[in-house]
Parts: C-alpha cells; sequence; structure tokens
C-alpha cells in the first residue's frame, strides 16, 4: 500500500487563547490528514475548535503549538507574510457570508479576485474568469452586481473566487449557512462536481449531516479534540 499523498496535516495541534487573566484551550493535541482530492466535512457542536483548526488550516491564526503542513510546507513555522503568500496561491476561501463587494459586478469581483492571487510570474490567465463563470453557471449574469443576484447565485461567485487560482485546497466555512434547502442542495451538487470533475480537495465546516455525506469523510469533533474521522466512504449522491 502506498504512502497517503496529504495536501493537509497536523501534529500535536494545540491553541490557547487568552480571556482576561484566564487560558481558553480551543485545540487539544490535534492530529488530521488530508489526503489530495479528498472532499472531508469537519462537524462538531459550537465551540468545538471547527473553526480554529480551519483558520490554523489556511493560515489564518498561528498555534499556540505543534505543526500544520500545507503542500509540503510548514506554514505554523512561518512569517506572516510567508503565510499570506502561501494562502495567496494555494488556498480558496469559502464563507458563509460571501463577502462580495456590492458596488462590483460578479465579473467585477473576480477580477480583483484575479488581482490579488497575479504575482510576478504567477498570473491568473483572464480567460479563467470566464471558465470560472461557466463552470458555476452564471456566465450570463456577470454583469450584474450582488444584489440583483439570489443568495445561491451570489454564493457560487464567491466560489468562483476561490477557484480563480487553482488552489490547491478549498476550505469552506459553512457554505451552505445563510441558504435555504433547495439553495444548500445546489451549493453543495456544486462543490461535489468541482471535487469530481477536478480533483479539487475540499474542507468543509458544517453543522448539518446531510451537507457532511456529500463529502468522502467526515472528522467530528469535541471540546477540542478530534473524535472519529478516520475511515473514507462514499459520498452520497445528492438528488
Amino acid at each position: 500500500m502506498s504512502a497517503p499523498d496529504f495536501i493537509l496535516r497536523t501534529i500535536d495541534l494545540i491553541k490557547v487563547y487568552r480571556s482576561g487573566k484566564v487560558d481558553v484551550p480551543a485545540l487539544q493535541g490535534v492530529d488530521v490528514g488530508i489526503e489530495r482530492g479528498e472532499y472531508v466535512a469537519i462537524m462538531g457542536p459550537s465551540g468545538c475548535g471547527k473553526s480554529t483548526l480551519l483558520h490554523l488550516l489556511g493560515g489564518l491564526d498561528h498555534p499556540t503549538s505543534g505543526k500544520v503542513f500545507l503542500d509540503n510546507i510548514e506554514i505554523s513555522s512561518c512569517s506572516d507574510g510567508q503565510r499570506t503568500r502561501l494562502r495567496r496561491e494555494r488556498v480558496g476561501f469559502v464563507f458563509q457570508r460571501f463577502n462580495l463587494l456590492p458596488t462590483l459586478s460578479v465579473l467585477g469581483n473576480l477580477e480583483v479576485a484575479r488581482a490579488i492571487h497575479s504575482n510576478g510570474a504567477m498570473m491568473v490567465p483572464y480567460g479563467r474568469l470566464r471558465e470560472m463563470l461557466v463552470l458555476v453557471g452564471l456566465e450570463s449574469k456577470m454583469r450584474r452586481k450582488p444584489s440583483e443576484l439570489s443568495l445561491g447565485e451570489q454564493q457560487r461567485v464567491a466560489i468562483a473566487r476561490a477557484l480563480i487560482h487553482q488552489p490547491a485546497i478549498v476550505l469552506a466555512d459553512e457554505p451552505t449557512g445563510n441558504l435555504d434547502t433547495t439553495n444548500s442542495m445546489n451549493i453543495l451538487r456544486l462543490l461535489q462536481e468541482l471535487n469530481r470533475t477536478l480533483k479539487q480537495t475540499i474542507v468543509m465546516i458544517t453543522h448539518n449531516p446531510e451537507a457532511a455525506a456529500v463529502g468522502h469523510r467526515i472528522i467530528e469533533m469535541r471540546d477540542g479534540k478530534v473524535v472519529s474521522g478516520a475511515t473514507s466512504r462514499a459520498p452520497a449522491v445528492i438528488p
């Protein structure tokens, strides 16, 4: 059996926040491995450490101790500037709040993302914008502003923005949290299709068991620890 091809891996990850004079442990020795091409859901009750773990995986925060490896680079020992560059080059983020620029069109929002992710030799081709709009089914609405789109369509724009630079991994924090059932299923279907056709690695935080079921694996957390999640399985089929 060949060794796992981990795109993301943590070793004894600990994160402690300071609240006044009290230490508040958010993560307590978390060890996880995400293989290239996996679609993994992270579940658990509020306050269990899911969002903290996602922020550390994406280099948005620094652990108290332990290590995080992204594409074989130990980002936990990088400087702020180095982590910023790694995020720009290798990570795509999708959040519960779409964070679109309201005064810009769909295309304008993607153009801003293209400018952010283009740097020197790493220039995102302009044709990538239309390619992403076709992929998420919004080519006909590229001139509309976010206020002229449904919530589901706005999240599709956010997903296109996250993919604009062909990231090594997409980190999605409750991507269906603001959506109704129909739009939620459409977004989950899109994420599953991106994983299947593009082999896009996806790590998604969710409270919804139905949303978690569309991935290959569910990592369950309690009180800052991983309590299960080692076994891969066939993802659920979205009707």
